[in-house]
């Protein structure tokens, strides 16, 4: 079933904008047929056998048809994310992205270029995620969707949970760089200014009522990487709640 849900999604890795959170469901797959291994310590049966090879061969298709410069923004993304941008030289990326180094500097000027160009497609992608499904009016429902469309994006992209936490910060990140990725929230920014309009939220400032509103997320999802609370449905809904307490009216 994954080999097919995975292949309705090769269009998305090679022409969506949400680039970041498609490329990581080739890194799933590959962790999905570790554990599939692992568990089957008996001799494998045909069918499963076929299962893992059809795997295989879809991975094997998508890294031979990923061009260069994909290959290197998400070894990179992989890399910082594990062991640090300083402990991340260009010689690694290269290796483990199957290029030349020389190859790499044909892309990019230095390794805080690919650093920043991460940055700005994981905000790409929150530009599309956060305001899918959203409902047309009614905010404390918009704000519910939106809530939950950036928590399930990061449970299900931890690479980029990773990233926008330890790596897309300053001074990594500079205030031109996060400047550049505005354009990215606009629609975000106009529903909770009119939300401020309509006294349907507090009249605060905008940037703070956005911290209080996601910051709350962020947390949620740190606590269910680290495994200090299972994050189940009452809990999520009660940090939705906690952070709707921050901000309404």
């Amino acid at each position: 079933m994954i080999f097919f849900y995975f292949s309705d999604q090769l269009e998305c890795v090679f022409g969506s904008v949400m680039f970041i959170g498609c490329l990581v469901i080739t890194r799933n797959i590959l962790i999905t047929i570790k554990k599939q291994l692992t568990k089957h310590r008996e001799p494998l049966n045909f069918p499963h056998i076929l299962y893992v090879t059809m795997l295989q061969t879809a991975l094997i298709w998508v890294v031979d048809k990923m061009d260069k410069k994909k290959r290197i923004i998400l070894t990179m993304l992989e890399l910082v994310v594990e062991q640090g941008v300083h402990a991340t030289p260009m010689s690694q990326v290269a290796k483990e992205a199957g290029v030349a180094v020389g190859t790499i500097y044909h892309y990019f000027k230095n390794k805080e270029e690919i650093i920043e160009e991460i940055y700005i497609m994981i905000c790409q992608d929150f530009g599309i995620v956060l305001i899918a499904n959203v409902p047309n009016d009614g905010f404390k429902e918009q704000f519910a969707v939106i809530w939950h469309n950036l928590y399930n994006y990061f449970i299900g992209n931890p690479m980029a949970f990773k990233f926008m936490e330890f790596v897309g910060v300053p001074p990594i990140i500079n205030a031109e760089i996060r400047l550049k990725s505005v354009k990215h929230f606009t629609n975000i920014r106009d529903l909770f200014l009119a939300a401020i309009i309509k006294k349907e939220i507090k009249d605060a400032n905008l940037r703070l009522v956005l911290q209080m509103s996601f910051g709350n997320v962020i947390s949620a999802a740190r606590l269910k990487f680290k495994e200090e609370l299972p994050m189940n449905e009452e809990q999520i809904e009660d940090a939705l709640q906690m952070s709707w307490n921050c901000i309404k009216a």
